[in-house]
C-alpha cells in the first residue's frame, strides 16, 4: 500500500484526527509536491493547510486552503455550525476570502455536505481520487482544477453563516473607534448569534494589520500620541480551560517558542513581544460564553488569568475585548465571578438604514451586482423592513441578490421575491431558534396573537396556558429583555413590537404547532 492510501486509510478510520499525528502525515505528503504548506487548525473533525502553488503556465502564483473534513456528527448542529464558522473565520483571518478553496468531505453524511456546499460558495468539493491525484501532481493538478471549474463557481462575498469580508464589513464605526482609541482596558461584547460579533473582531483585527493606530495619553507631556497596536484574535470555542486560553496566546504570539519553556505571565509574555515593537497588544478572544460559565469550576485557573489581564493592562501593555453571548453579559455582572467589574460591558444591536446603504454602494464599486438609480432607496427601504437590519440576515438578502434571475439589475421587486421565498424563511427561522430558549420561543409563539405585547399581556397568555412561574414579573421582564438584545423584539418603552414582519410570520407557519411540546418541556423543568 502507498504512503497516499495509507494516509487516506487513517483519515477513513480515525475517528478524531487530534489523536494521532495525522496532520504530519497529511502535511508531509502535500510538501513533497507543493512550494509552501501549513498547518493553520487541527480539530477532532478537521485539517486546514495554507498552500502557496507556484507560476504555472499563464498562473501567476496563488494561494487557497484546503479543508479536510470526516466523521462530523449527523445529530450534533452545534458542532457542524462551529465548524462551518471555524472554516468562514480562517478563510477571512488568512485574507483569502475572494479565492476558490478546496473541501474534501470524508465519511461524512450527505446533508451534512449539501448543508455546507449551500454556505460555502467559493469552494470546490473534491473528492478522494481527486485528492490522491493532487497529492500526486500537486501544482499542476490543483490549478488544472481551479481553470477548469471557474466558471461554474458563483463568488459571492457575501458571508451570512460565519463572519463576513472585513472590505463588506459596515457599520459600528462607534464601537471600533471606542475600542481602538479609548484609555478602557477591557471590553465585554454581546449580542445574539449571527449578530456580527465574530465579523467585528476580525474587522478590527484588519484594521490594526492595515496600520490603524490608536491614541494614548501622555501624563508626562500631558496629551494625546498615538499608540501603536499589536492584534491577536483568539476564537475560544474549543478551548476548556483559561491555561488553554493562555496556551492559545503563547502559541499565536510566539510560534518558534512554543513547544519550549513557557510563562503563564501575560505581562512578561507581552514583553518578550509586542512591546520589543513598541507595540500594545490588542486581545481579541472570541466565544467565551462556556469558558465564562465555567469560571466557578475552575476559579483559581480564571482568577489566575483575570489578574494576568489585569496585571498587563495596570502597566499600560495589553487592552482586551471578550465576545460571547448569554453568559458573558450576566457574568461580568456577578459580585462573584472573577471577571466581575473588569470589562465595560457593549451590547450588539442591529445596522441602520445608512449601513445598509453603504453596503449596497460597496457591492456596485465591486460590480457584485447593480441597482436601479432612481430604485436606490426604495431598496434600502425594503431590505431594512426585510431584516430589520439584522447583520446576518441583510448579509443573506444581498447574497441572495446575486442569485436571482433579475437581469443583472436589482428592484424593491427583487426583494419581494428573496422575502417570499422558502429559502429566507427557513433561514430567519433558523437564527430565531438559535437565539431563543424554550420560555422565550413560547412567549414569541403567543405574542403573535396578542394586539399589543407587554409584561402584563404576557404573563397573562402565560397564565392562560397554565405555565408556572415563581415570580411572573421577573421571569417575564427578563425574557422579553433577552428577545430585545438579541433583536427579535423591539422595545417602545412600555410595549413590544416583532424587530421585522418575517418573524410573525414564520412563527404562525413554522412554530405555532410547537407550543404543546415547549408547554411539555417547560412543565418538566419545573
Amino acid at each position: 500500500m502507498s504512503k497516499i492510501d495509507k494516509c487516506l486509510e487513517k483519515l477513513s478510520l480515525n475517528m478524531n484526527w487530534l489523536n494521532e499525528n495525522i496532520k504530519d502525515m497529511v502535511q508531509d505528503l502535500l510538501k513533497a509536491k507543493l512550494a509552501s504548506v501549513r498547518l493553520i487548525d487541527n480539530r477532532p473533525f478537521m485539517l486546514a493547510y495554507h498552500i502557496a502553488l507556484s507560476r504555472y503556465k499563464n498562473i501567476d502564483n496563488r494561494e487557497l486552503l484546503i479543508f479536510i473534513i470526516g466523521h462530523l456528527p449527523d445529530s450534533e448542529k452545534s458542532t457542524q455550525y462551529d465548524y462551518l464558522n471555524a472554516i468562514q473565520t480562517l478563510v477571512i483571518q488568512e485574507s483569502l476570502s475572494m479565492e476558490t478553496h478546496l473541501l474534501l468531505f470524508i465519511s461524512t453524511p450527505e446533508k451534512i455536505q449539501d448543508d455546507y456546499q449551500s454556505c460555502l460558495f467559493n469552494f470546490m468539493v473534491i473528492d478522494s481520487n481527486t485528492f490522491k491525484d493532487i497529492l500526486s501532481h500537486g501544482n499542476s493538478k490543483i490549478n488544472d482544477l481551479i481553470q477548469k471549474n471557474r466558471p461554474t463557481l458563483v463568488e459571492s462575498p457575501f458571508k451570512y453563516l460565519g463572519p463576513c469580508a472585513p472590505d463588506l464589513f459596515v457599520g459600528r464605526e462607534d464601537m471600533i473607534a471606542e475600542i481602538i482609541d479609548s484609555d478602557q482596558a477591557g471590553y465585554a461584547i454581546t449580542g445574539g448569534r449571527r449578530v456580527g460579533k465574530t465579523s467585528l473582531l476580525l474587522k478590527i483585527q484588519n484594521e490594526i494589520a492595515q496600520g490603524r493606530k490608536g491614541r494614548r495619553y501622555d501624563n508626562q507631556d500631558n496629551i494625546y500620541i498615538k499608540q501603536a497596536y499589536d492584534c491577536c484574535y483568539v476564537d475560544c470555542i474549543n478551548l476548556y480551560s483559561f491555561q488553554d486560553v493562555h496556551n492559545e496566546i503563547s502559541r499565536k504570539m510566539q510560534p518558534r517558542l512554543y513547544n519550549k519553556k513557557q510563562t503563564n505571565d501575560l505581562t512578561e509574555l507581552v514583553g518578550r513581544t509586542s512591546a520589543l515593537q513598541n507595540k500594545k497588544l490588542l486581545l481579541l478572544l472570541d466565544e467565551m460564553d462556556d469558558l465564562m460559565e465555567m469560571a466557578s469550576v475552575h476559579d483559581k485557573d480564571a482568577r489566575e488569568f483575570q489578574n494576568n489581564l489585569q496585571k498587563a493592562a495596570n502597566n499600560n501593555m495589553l487592552k482586551f475585548v471578550i465576545c460571547g453571548f448569554r453568559n458573558v453579559s450576566q457574568v461580568i455582572r456577578d459580585s462573584k465571578h472573577p471577571f466581575f467589574n473588569l470589562c465595560k460591558g457593549m451590547y450588539m444591536n442591529t445596522l441602520k438604514k445608512k449601513d445598509i446603504r453603504k453596503l449596497l454602494i460597496m457591492s456596485e464599486l465591486k460590480q457584485v451586482f447593480e441597482i436601479q438609480k432612481k430604485a436606490k432607496e426604495k431598496v434600502v427601504d425594503k431590505i431594512y423592513d426585510v431584516s430589520g437590519g439584522y447583520p446576518s440576515v441583510v448579509q443573506f438578502i444581498a447574497d441572495q441578490l446575486i442569485r436571482t434571475d433579475r437581469e443583472g439589475m436589482v428592484s424593491p421587486n427583487t426583494i419581494e421575491q428573496i422575502m417570499n421565498s422558502d429559502k429566507t424563511k427557513s433561514f430567519v427561522l433558523e437564527t430565531l431558534m438559535m437565539n431563543t430558549n424554550t420560555f422565550e420561543r413560547l412567549i414569541c409563539i403567543l405574542a403573535v396573537n396578542l394586539s399589543t405585547i407587554t409584561n402584563e399581556t404576557v404573563i397573562n397568555a402565560l397564565l392562560g396556558k397554565g405555565v408556572k412561574m415563581n415570580d411572573p414579573d421577573k421571569e417575564v421582564l427578563f425574557a422579553l429583555k433577552n428577545l430585545v438584545n438579541n433583536c427579535i423584539i423591539y422595545d417602545y418603552g412600555n410595549s413590544y413590537t416583532f424587530l421585522y414582519p418575517l418573524i410573525p410570520v414564520i412563527i404562525k407557519k413554522h412554530l405555532m404547532n410547537t407550543s404543546p411540546r415547549l408547554l411539555k418541556t417547560l412543565a418538566n423543568q419545573q
